[in-house]
């Protein structure tokens, strides 16, 4: 009987540290995806209320044919979420400067973009489309 309790103490313990492991991952994804403030309400079980600004820069872009490309393609060729991408400039630290900052960001990316080169496609590059 002692040697089994010893086990199950050694099991539960094994078990909690996994969880423990697998709740540190989730809360990392979650806190890289939506503000800190917003997850942690949202981990409580609160409602978020919606936020207002009177002026910020949002940026989009998506990858144009992504859908055709994931559809070709494994999905550790495609290591992605998805084609759509969103950033906010002028938040969560106010900024003069928020409009010409997303501009140079999307400057960046315009150039960048059609630079990289998957090992399974050599040939193949990458349009995007941004707006803002």
């Amino acid at each position: 009987m002692e040697k089994y309790a010893s086990n199950l103490e050694a099991l539960v313990t094994e078990k909690t540290e996994q969880l423990l492991q697998e709740k540190k991952r989730t809360d990392d994804l979650l806190n890289r995806m939506l503000p800190r403030t917003v997850a942690e309400a949202l981990k409580r079980g609160e409602p978020v209320q919606a936020e207002s600004y009177d002026c910020v820069t949002i940026y989009f872009s998506d990858i144009v044919g992504f859908t055709k490309l994931a559809a070709t393609n494994t999905p550790m060729q495609v290591e992605t979420i998805g084609d759509a991408y969103m950033v906010v400039g002028g938040l969560p630290e106010r900024c003069s400067r928020h409009a010409a900052e997303v501009a140079s960001l999307a400057l960046h990316i315009l150039d960048a973009v059609p630079k990289i080169r998957t090992r399974h496609l050599p040939t193949s590059r990458l349009h995007i489309r941004i707006g803002f």
